[in-house]
């Protein structure tokens, strides 16, 4: 037996020898969860940062089962909880209700608050208690238990090129701030959007010409104002009238300043543009053919 005992401790140290070099793990030794800090858990046999609430070795984030302990990740119908959820029997209630003490939706969490990140667009949404929801571009944490009695303060915010368009679910409105209370459906979806810009185009000069844009959009002379996407690049291009000269545009083109200038004109659409372009007559009133006429007929 003691030989026994010995082989196992070589075991053990062989294998904590072994882990940080395979890359599972990237903190100090451990046998359970009381060996770690508060912040972190234990998992094969080191310390890693997160939240594992059954004690399993497994963070609540990957674990298919997060409020039973089931180290092997057993889930013999593949439906993605684990089989030592399945063993509640849930029975479906439809979406998690906040507070009421059963797990609604038969996912293994009871009364967990989830946030979603949905749209086009990109955002993150945070709790006003610091690190109970940090979700989307503030980092993976979207779900957290919410006890009876108890609020929970979101606010969302758009990244650079998108805004906030909405809540759906336990919240509603396009208000940046949704208070979440017990009793109610647990899932909020914030809808982002990308932002979009007007791109205005005004002409000066004596002539005409006209202005079109690819992407379309922009007609001008009859169509002068159109709303892009943030970074959607436009090319203007411009076209005189047979009376007219171009003479150039005014405002954040890409192209360089030429003799004569360039034809066309691209904006990139970082927030709202206005570019003006110049037309300068060419035309000239034949006064030769009519002066003799002018002057004989005053002489008479």
């Amino acid at each position: 037996m003691k030989n026994v005992n010995v082989l196992r401790q070589i075991i053990y140290l062989i294998v904590l020898l072994l882990i940080p070099s395979i890359g599972f793990a990237d903190g100090e030794a451990c046998i359970d969860n009381a060996d770690c800090a508060q912040e972190e858990f234990c998992s094969s046999g080191f310390c890693v940062v997160g939240v594992d609430g059954d004690g399993d070795g497994i963070g609540d984030e990957t674990d298919n089962c997060p409020a039973v302990a089931n180290s092997n990740q057993a889930d013999a119908d593949g439906d993605g909880i684990g089989d030592s959820c399945d063993l509640y029997f849930c029975v479906y209630q439809g979406e998690e209700i906040c507070g009421d003490g059963q797990d609604n939706d038969c996912d293994g969490w009871i009364d967990e608050l989830e946030v979603v990140i949905d749209g086009s667009g990109a955002g993150s949404v945070v709790s006003q208690t610091p690190g109970v929801i940090t979700c989307g571009a503030a980092g993976n944490k979207c779900q957290t238990e919410v006890q009876a009695g108890s609020t929970v303060t979101l606010t969302a915010n758009g990244d650079t090129g998108s805004s906030f368009t909405s809540w759906t679910g336990a919240c509603s409105g396009n208000d940046l701030t949704c208070v979440v209370t017990t009793g109610q459906n647990c899932n909020a979806f914030a809808t982002f959007s990308p932002s979009t810009y007007r791109l205005t185009v005004t002409s000066s000069g004596t002539g005409n010409g006209t202005v079109v844009s690819n992407p379309v959009g922009i007609d001008c002379g009859k169509d002068c104002t159109e709303n892009y996407s943030h970074g959607t690049q436009i090319v203007l291009t411009a076209e005189s009238d047979k009376r007219s000269n171009f003479t150039g545009w005014l405002g954040n083109c890409n192209e360089p300043l030429t003799d004569p200038p360039s034809l066309t004109c691209t904006v990139d659409m970082l927030h709202a543009e206005g570019i003006t372009i110049s037309f300068d007559s060419n035309y000239n009133f034949p006064w030769e053919m009519f002066l003799p006429a002018i002057v004989s007929d005053g002489s008479r």
